[in-house]
């Protein structure tokens, strides 16, 4: 067995930085923190700009704690569609909306969340909130489709995660054929035994598994072949790039679709915002697409409206 070792450091000087011990802890923290946001197995001294980015995230982390007591978080739901238009699924997009803060985006507060550990309660808020709202939509008559629900790798690792999630199909009614959960690629990497276990429970439950952001971690053809997955989704990054002017964006599309179809592996294509990308992934046999040429992300009672619908025509509606 092979064990790889990665380590973070965040470095604060004395008397540079500060002259108290508490002070220079809380800087070599902001440091660590810089580390965590872009990146792993690196190392970053202190500087002065971190300062007030780590008083903003004090300040998000006081008031997220109580998110979703006081009901300030959401989810918000983004259709994904075929080639020919139709909705085969809706990915949940969780939203919050402080009291004190405003708006605040999902960048800021998810990898605070992961920090805290909060994750863990919003995580299980959001899955509950998701499979309900599915429960309720199917109930309604509306046929079966695909819900996605992204899950933080605090979540896959900390122990009895497949249990739980279990629980959750039990309590709320949900499908679990019709349940995917999206991992981001690159959050795997420092558990990735700890993953591949919690992956096969999962699907031996018969929940689809996707992997989020593909291509801006840490792809290998080694890992993704071990992983028990279902379906990639290529990163909004790549997405942006595609056009006539841009053959190379296109060949590093048109090659992660053929390793993934090589696998057995459905290819998602989000971030599609132009008739000219849609036509590219229709001409490089993408499987899925979602975008703003489609639909934002919708409330529930504007995603309810959209299912409703049940429209088979290929629909441009920007809400």
């Amino acid at each position: 067995m092979k064990l790889h070792i990665t380590c973070k450091v965040g470095i604060s000087l004395f008397p540079q930085d500060a002259t108290e011990a508490t002070a220079l802890v809380r800087n070599a923290d902001a440091a660590l923190a810089e580390i965590k946001r872009k990146g792993r197995n690196n190392w970053r001294f202190y500087h002065s700009d971190l300062g007030s980015a780590i008083e903003d995230m004090i300040e998000i982390e006081r008031h997220l704690q109580n998110s979703i007591r006081d009901g300030e978080v959401q989810l918000h739901y983004q259709p994904q569609l075929d080639m020919c238009g139709r909705i085969v699924g809706l990915e949940a997009l969780m939203r919050w909306n402080s009291k004190a803060l405003g708006s605040v985006s999902p960048v800021k507060f998810i990898p605070i969340a992961e920090q805290t550990g909060f994750i863990l309660d919003l995580g299980r808020w959001a899955l509950i909130e998701a499979c309900t709202q599915w429960a309720r939509w199917r109930a309604m008559g509306f046929p079966p489709f695909t819900l996605a629900v992204n899950v933080s790798a605090v979540e896959l690792c900390n122990q009895g995660f497949a249990s739980r999630v279990k629980a959750v199909i039990d309590q709320t009614g949900m499908d679990a054929a019709s349940l995917e959960l999206e991992i981001t690629e690159s959050s795997m990497m420092d558990n990735m035994n700890d993953a591949v276990r919690e992956f096969e429970k999962l699907r031996a439950l018969g929940i689809k598994i996707s992997i989020d952001d593909f291509g801006t971690g840490y792809s290998s053809l080694s890992y993704l072949k071990m992983l028990p997955v279902d379906s990639v989704k290529i990163d909004r990054s790549f997405i942006r790039d595609l056009g006539e002017s841009s053959q190379g964006a296109i060949s590093l599309v048109r090659a992660v679709i053929a390793l993934a179809h090589g696998l057995n592996l459905k290819v998602v294509a989000e971030g599609v915002e132009t008739e000219e990308q849609m036509s590219i992934l229709t001409h490089l046999n993408c499987d899925l697409i979602q975008g703003f040429l489609f639909y934002k992300p919708l409330n529930a009672e504007l995603a309810g409206e959209i299912l409703g619908q049940n429209t088979l025509d290929r629909i441009y509606a920007r809400v």
